[in-house]
């Protein structure tokens, strides 16, 4: 058994391959780890210096944004209805709204500002396009229209995930030019030759 398992490669050409380019794979697998993906993602300054030089790459589209409410209950939404309608001619901001209907209950409303891109909510799609507009939807919540945003770049944190992908295709990109000036590519025209004629 243990001669048999010794001369396994010997004996089995295909085999001998196949543990060949596993150990070879593994050996490179670790050093793309080390010389790019690892780097990539902790390489805050680098990240930073791509984002900063490549931000035209990275645009939101044309958004819209909201002013959205959420009240605990029926009677606090027809208050609020009440404030928004009479809004634009009483110049009401946010913080007013929320200190006049949380005055007896401070969790009686509450208030945060979205934005959002074509498609991406169905009722903000509907909504007229028109500031201090605003439409009930269920579970207590109203829509208010605040304004329509042009296209600007998408902040580093809201597209991280790309700018590290094409800073890794940089890395990658120059890593292969060092390799190249390094090392001379030569194909062996009797492998190159074999493999064709196995793809057919």
């Amino acid at each position: 058994m243990n001669y048999e398992k010794e001369n396994l490669t010997k004996k089995y050409p295909d085999l001998n391959s196949l543990l060949k380019e596993y150990h070879d794979g593994m050996l490179l697998f670790d050093l793309i780890d080390k010389t790019i993906w690892t780097k990539s993602n902790s390489d805050s300054a680098g990240i930073e210096a791509y984002y900063n030089s490549h931000k035209s790459n990275y645009m939101w589209g044309s958004r819209v944004e909201i002013n959205k409410y959420t009240c605990a209950d029926k009677n606090t939404v027809d208050a609020l209805k009440k404030i928004l309608t009479s809004r634009a001619s009483k110049n009401i901001s946010e913080s007013q709204i929320l200190e006049k209907l949380n005055k007896k209950n401070k969790n009686a409303v509450s208030w945060e500002r979205k934005k959002f891109s074509k498609g991406e909510n169905a009722d903000v799609d509907k909504m007229e396009q028109k500031p201090y507009s605003f439409v009930e939807l269920k579970d207590n919540v109203i829509l208010e229209f605040k304004q329509v945003l042009v296209p600007e770049p998408k902040l580093l944190h809201e597209c991280r995930g790309l700018v590290i992908s094409d800073y890794q295709k940089v890395l990658e990109d120059e890593w292969i030019k060092e390799l190249r000036k390094k090392y001379k590519v030569q194909v062996d025209n009797s492998v190159l030759t074999t493999i064709k004629e196995s793809l057919k």
